[in-house]
């Protein structure tokens, strides 16, 4: 076999590789964060009210120091990469200041992220206007 005829791994560029990896970091944040809102309700006792808002919000501020960190190419990457309910967290640290971003997502997901905050908005609207 020649030299052109070996095979050749798939070509990967290093951005690329770099935004797989952040995106499988976010992934774990996310399962994280899911575990302990799943588990910290469950748990009673007087030191629960201490704990609860430092360990709910331990993977939130890590995922969020590390979307800080990216590129806004990778993160609309990532925000592509995720499933809806995944993307609306992500989404949720990122948007303050997120034109960069918007400009690289697809226009499906940029629909479903201004509906969503369209929905959020008229929820928290009706919400402020009701009275007891």
């Amino acid at each position: 076999m020649g030299e052109d005829q070996k095979l050749q791994p798939p070509v990967m560029t290093p951005r690329k590789g770099i935004a797989d990896v952040h995106l499988t970091e976010v992934r774990s944040l996310l399962s994280l964060q899911k575990l302990v809102e799943d588990l910290v309700p469950e748990q009673d006792g007087p030191n629960q009210s201490e704990l609860d808002p430092e360990i709910q919000q331990q993977y939130r501020k890590e995922l969020r120091e590390k979307l800080k960190r990216m590129p806004p190419k990778e993160v609309a990457y990532i925000l592509e990469s995720l499933d809806p309910n995944e993307r609306l967290v992500v989404w949720d640290e990122v948007k303050e200041g997120a034109d960069p971003i918007l400009a690289l997502l697809s226009d499906d997901v940029l629909e479903e992220l201004i509906d969503d905050s369209h929905y959020r908005n008229e929820k928290n609207d009706d919400h402020c206007f009701r009275t007891a």
